[in-house]
């Protein structure tokens, strides 16, 4: 993990393959200064194979983590970020509550609501647990 100082900007909350041990996190890992667990609210996990979409729910939570970027690879990051996920989620800023109960506002890709429900929800919204399950 990058020692250089916290970033200003808000941090990320991942929750699919960018969270902490999946395929996508060496993407950034090294940018990464900290995370914690957190949960998104008024969202739902659905599982499209390969990868989860969340989307705005309003009876559902989210699991992921709440990453804290260091200042010098910020904007680095969320730009391979943002084309890493392409045009099927939109990043927008969330509060997300920490494992502490503190709310943070963090930036989010989230898919359309629409889109999203062609697809299985995730049971618990978790997709760590997903995965465990399904190994």
């Amino acid at each position: 993990m990058n020692s250089d100082s916290a970033s200003t900007q808000p941090p990320l909350f991942v929750y699919g393959t960018l969270r902490p041990g999946q395929r996508a996190f060496p993407r950034y890992a090294d940018a990464v200064l900290r995370t914690r667990p957190g949960i998104l609210a008024n969202a739902a996990l659905y599982d499209a194979g390969r990868y989860p979409i969340a989307a705005p729910a309003s009876d559902a939570a989210v699991r992921g983590e709440i990453v804290w970027l260091a200042t010098a690879d910020y904007a680095a990051v969320l730009q391979d970020l943002d084309e890493y996920e392409g045009d099927e989620y939109a990043r927008v800023i969330r509060t997300v509550r920490s494992a502490a109960g503190k709310a943070i506002d963090c930036w989010v890709y989230l898919g359309d609501a629409a889109y999203a429900a062609r697809y299985p929800r995730i049971p618990g919204d978790d997709w760590i647990r997903r995965n465990k399950e399904d190994a």
